[in-house]
């Protein structure tokens, strides 16, 4: 855990940008004690964290709202449940279409890909995300190759 104090004038600074290089930034924990005591200083602090230049994001990383508007030929309806989850989460998903492949993959919030599945023709599947970092997660979950939504989804600790 970061041990940050009031600096000698009894201000913290502003800008940690030069912390994220130093400390995990993608840890929920760790975000959540800086906040504490920002908080308990009443005042806020900003990051900057540069991405990686050859670091492919999901389709609709960084859309407002935890739902992309993903345009698909037929009416579908994908839902992973529960939000947040500790372990498991239950991926539904209803279409008009027929298919054959239904393919969920996970990338945490700096966009480094988590996990990659592939399932058969399902309408329902527990996913084990036990090993997944804690944190804010975006899904992204394909039909036959075929993008039918992305979202965000929180995994606890």
């Amino acid at each position: 855990m970061l041990s940050l104090s009031a600096n000698e004038a009894g201000e913290l600074p502003d800008d940690l940008t030069e912390f994220a290089e130093e400390y995990d930034f993608s840890n929920a924990s760790f975000v959540a004690g800086l906040n504490e005591l920002y908080a308990e200083n009443n005042s806020s602090y900003s990051v900057h964290i540069p991405l990686p230049n050859d670091l492919e994001l999901p389709y609709a990383f960084g859309e407002e709202g935890g739902k992309s508007a993903v345009a698909t030929s037929s009416a579908s309806s994908v839902s992973l449940q529960p939000n947040p989850f500790y372990e498991t989460l239950n991926l539904s998903l209803s279409t008009d279409e027929d298919y054959e492949r239904v393919r969920v993959v996970f990338h945490d919030i700096l966009g480094r890909t988590i996990a990659d599945r592939n399932f058969g023709a399902i309408t329902r599947v527990e996913i084990d995300g036990s090993a997944f970092p804690s944190g804010v997660l975006i899904y992204s979950v394909f039909v036959d190759g075929e993008l039918i939504d992305t979202g965000r989804i929180v995994k606890a600790d």
